[in-house]
């Protein structure tokens, strides 16, 4: 009996806490249900998307090849259409890349300067200080302190950034936590 009056006083206690801040405990669940589906939907498209922008790139190289440039151009207009499209659920790509760590993947070369691991904060990347700027929802590009850049693209669903600084190709890889 009285751990049952104990539980519910600490259910009401919880309760007006949720509403003390303006949101109750079933708005909080509600928007973290949101939240993972929103995740898990982005998570399930990405490699669709990825296979149609790998497919239609294809496509592309082959009708300018061939010279048909009104199919060069709907080609190219489907795939803005898609990028476009996966990019609706991300919402503001620097703000979803702020305390993300990343990884050089097994087997590729460490980017000099990066290092093997590196942190995206609110105020650049860490280590190093460096800057940097999201030009579109999938490419990234890191300013060096001493004024070199690097354009990276997002793949993967977000989880990988891809480059080549010559004619070495570079990968690092989201660290989960």
């Amino acid at each position: 009996m009285k751990s049952q009056i104990i539980l519910l006083l600490a259910f009401a206690l919880s309760s007006l806490g949720g509403v003390s801040y303006g949101q109750t405990a079933y708005q909080k669940e509600l928007d973290q249900l949101v939240e993972y589906r929103d995740k898990a939907l982005a998570a399930a498209a990405a490699p669709i998307n990825e296979r149609f922008q790998s497919s239609a790139q294809q496509l592309l190289r082959r009708a300018t090849q061939a010279g048909d440039l009104e199919g060069a151009t709907k080609i190219k207009e489907a795939i803005e259409a898609n990028a476009r499209s996966s990019r609706e659920g991300i919402k503001d790509i620097k703000k979803e890349l702020v305390g993300t760590t990343w990884k050089c993947a097994p087997g590729k070369p460490v980017r000099g300067g990066l290092g093997p691991t590196f942190t995206f904060t609110e105020a650049g990347v860490q280590p190093g200080g460096f800057k940097y700027e999201v030009d579109r929802s999938n490419t990234v590009t890191i300013t060096f302190n001493q004024g070199g850049t690097q354009v990276m693209t997002l793949t993967k669903g977000g989880s990988r950034l891809e480059f080549s600084l010559g004619a070495t190709d570079h990968v690092y890889e989201l660290v989960r936590k």
